[in-house]
């Protein structure tokens, strides 16, 4: 042996990666040891007393054929594939293989190279059904989801569109700034520019979308940002809850508040307000027009009498006896 071939040989039995040495018409020639540990054998021979077929998955295997019938045409293939393997003890691994020409022994042979990939493979299958999973979730919730891009770009589910009167292409090419309200937007903005800055992890607050018809739609909306390896921004993922037939309720009882409040406070009357046992809750009297003094919890009697318009109690007199005094009852049919 020519010390230039065994300095080769010796290499490739000091590799870390799986190699084999194989004939044109498929037999293996040389293995090195961690080739055979892939497998599981102690041996070439080991190895070789195994059929083929045995030592693929079956979809390996059909792979397997067609390369083989190919390299018997001359037809052209890839250096480089990935095969599933069958190892001694039944479990499945999966090999990166890297194939070329080679002198062995004074002829032309093949190199085989083989990486394990296994891991690899297995991380790869759990991103991807974790993908499948959050795709899912986005596509089905009962709640609008988008992922919105640093730039403004939004991706988003059907119960988004339906929540905005659009369909799903109408807003493909739409960012978050074109369907928020204008008073909305800088809110929006700088909630987003806390998440980039890492000053927050999430962020909830409360902005008006514009329908596709022109009417404000109120929202609940929570964010989160993505990154990637490095840390560098990727997306916004947000939850958006409608939530306007709130806010219009909460602006309807706002507004009866408040006109409640001016026709106590310019009536020309005294107000007081009764309880389920009969004592008064509170009590205004009317001092000059457009100002009110208001008495809370400080008559402890019942109400004892009403005669024509004035109050009469047992030892207090909130109202001056000659002022005319009206009631705001809680409980109906107290006056009756």
């Amino acid at each position: 042996m020519q010390p230039s071939e065994a300095n080769f040989k010796a290499s490739l039995s000091n590799s870390p990666l799986g190699i084999r040495i194989v004939s044109e018409d498929g037999e293996t020639l040389y293995t090195n040891s961690p080739f055979l540990d892939i497998y599981g054998y102690k041996s070439l021979k080991e190895f070789n007393a195994t059929p083929v077929k045995d030592r693929y998955t079956p979809d390996s295997y059909v792979e397997f054929q067609a390369r083989r019938d190919k390299r018997r045409r001359k037809e052209p293939l890839p250096d480089n594939y990935e095969v599933s393997i069958v190892r001694k003890n039944g479990d499945v691994r999966h090999l990166q293989v890297l194939r070329k020409e080679i002198m062995w022994s004074g002829k032309m042979q093949y190199q085989t190279i083989y990486r394990d990939v296994t891991e690899h493979k297995h991380m790869e299958e759990a991103v991807r059904e974790s993908e499948e999973k959050f795709r899912y979730v986005f596509d089905n919730s009962a709640i609008g989801k988008s992922l919105t891009s640093i730039s403004g770009e939004i991706h988003v589910n059907k119960a988004f569109c339906e929540l905005l009167g659009y369909s799903v292409e109408e807003l493909v090419h739409k960012t978050w700034q074109e369907i928020t309200h204008p008073d909305d937007i800088n809110l929006t903005q700088k909630a987003i520019d806390s998440l980039v800055s890492g000053q927050v992890k999430t962020v909830r607050f409360n902005k008006r979308y514009l329908h596709k018809n022109g009417s404000n739609v109120w929202t609940d909306v929570q964010s989160s940002l993505r990154h990637d390896e490095t840390g560098k921004p990727l997306y916004l993922i947000t939850s958006i809850m409608d939530i306007t037939e709130r806010k219009k309720a909460e602006e309807a009882l706002r507004q009866s508040e408040e006109r409640f409040r001016n026709t106590v406070q310019y009536a020309p009357v005294g107000v007081a307000t009764v309880g389920p046992d009969r004592k008064f809750i509170t009590a205004i009297y009317f001092t000059q027009p457009g100002h009110c003094k208001l008495a809370v919890q400080i008559i402890p009697n019942h109400l004892n009498l009403l005669i024509h318009g004035t109050c009469l109690l047992p030892r207090h007199r909130l109202f001056p006896p000659a002022y005319t005094v009206s009631f705001v009852n809680h409980v109906p049919g107290l006056f009756c």
